[in-house]
């Protein structure tokens, strides 16, 4: 008796309009019955459904398709992704033919619930295919546009449409937040200790971790000199918004309440000027309790440059508890380093070397130790 195929289903959606106006059940409802006229079964954890909008240039190594690859590698009897329409796939066009490539060499194809006609494979289906991709590519530009033109116009007009600045939170008003009660006053008053030299960047650091802005009942994890600097030189706290991304918009009349004047904020700006960073980067030779850092890269990142394990030690901000992983740097997946270490160690003692093998990697080693070296 053969056995089952089984369908993996993508449903996606862009806005929280869309999730509040039932937009995912309806495609649920579409992929499953393309499913049961494929004759196919889509496994329980066979649902990729998120709330995340696709975008051109930003797919190829998208987690949820790397995800999705995995899975296929591993099970030969999915035969189809099943998507509701070629926009809640991909909105681009390269990147729809590449994917669906890449699907069809693993024994997969890309399956439309709702337009059936981009299924049938002839040229006419791959000329209506290409004009979806073009429509969806478009749309998704325009979108991009119209928020990039959206938020250059709310700076200008003296509002922030951007995430709270630490000490602030929304207020009544959209894009105009106001200061914290609790963590916008102790902010303050750092703020201008530092700018009137009262304390040095340094003691101000100590002095913020220390006080009501960590200890507000959120548990927030103590700021770093790196993260610090950011906000002494933020203008931001001076009552200026400013964007420097894909436009460059700066109005010094922000309509939020400053925590500082303008000319405190160029006193700060001038201190951190003249204060060297001493943080020196990564350690020249590695950090010992980590020795795997950078040197093992990631299974669902093969392909990412930055697909790397990095240790270091972890804290969830509520507690003095330390948790020892790796973190890849490309998707974010975690490895205790318990768990990463086991691997290594079973690597190599399942593949034991000789003596000769022993003497011959130290030989090669010390070259290249004497040329970095050098």
């Amino acid at each position: 008796m053969a056995a089952q195929e089984l369908a993996i289903a993508l449903c996606r959606v862009s806005s929280i309009e869309q999730l509040e106006n039932n937009s995912l059940n309806r495609q649920e409802e579409a992929v499953l019955t393309a499913a049961k006229e494929l004759g196919v079964k889509i496994p329980d954890d066979a649902w990729w459904s998120h709330s995340v909008s696709s975008k051109r240039g930003t797919n190829v190594n998208r987690k949820d398709l790397q995800q999705i690859t995995e899975r296929i590698k591993k099970d030969k009897r999915i035969k189809y992704i099943i998507v509701d329409e070629p926009d809640r796939f991909m909105r681009s066009i390269n990147e729809a033919a590449y994917f669906e490539v890449s699907f069809e060499l693993l024994g997969v194809k890309v399956w439309y619930a709702s337009d059936p006609e981009l299924n049938k494979g002839d040229l006419a289906s791959k000329l209506l295919k290409f004009t979806k991709y073009l429509s969806a590519e478009g749309s998704n530009e325009e979108r991009q546009y119209k928020s990039i033109a959206g938020q250059a116009k709310a700076l200008r007009e003296g509002r922030y449409p951007f995430s709270p600045k630490p000490g602030y939170r929304r207020g009544y008003e959209r894009g105009i937040q106001e200061p914290h009660p609790v963590r916008g006053p102790a902010l303050r008053e750092v703020l201008i200790k530092v700018a009137s030299m009262q304390v040095t960047p340094t003691q101000g650091l100590i002095e913020l971790n220390n006080s009501s802005f960590m200890k507000d009942g959120k548990g927030h994890a103590s700021y770093k000199m790196d993260k610090f600097r950011k906000i002494l030189t933020d203008p931001f706290y001076a009552g200026i918004v400013e964007i420097e991304k894909q436009v460059k918009v700066r109005n010094e009349n922000g309509l939020h309440e400053p925590l500082i004047s303008l000319a405190q904020h160029e006193e700060l700006v001038s201190i951190m000027d003249g204060k060297k960073k001493t943080q020196s980067g990564p350690r020249k030779n590695g950090n010992p309790k980590y020795p795997l850092s950078n040197h093992v890269s990631c299974d669902l990142c093969r392909d990412n440059r930055i697909g790397r394990y990095v240790g270091y030690d972890h804290g969830n901000g509520k507690g003095n508890r330390i948790y020892e992983k790796y973190r890849c740097r490309g998707c974010g997946r975690y490895l205790t380093r318990g768990e990463l270490h086991g691997k290594i160690d079973a690597y190599f003692k399942e593949r034991q070397m000789t003596e000769q093998g022993i003497t011959d990697l130290i030989q090669a080693l010390e070259k290249v130790w004497k040329q970095k070296e050098g």
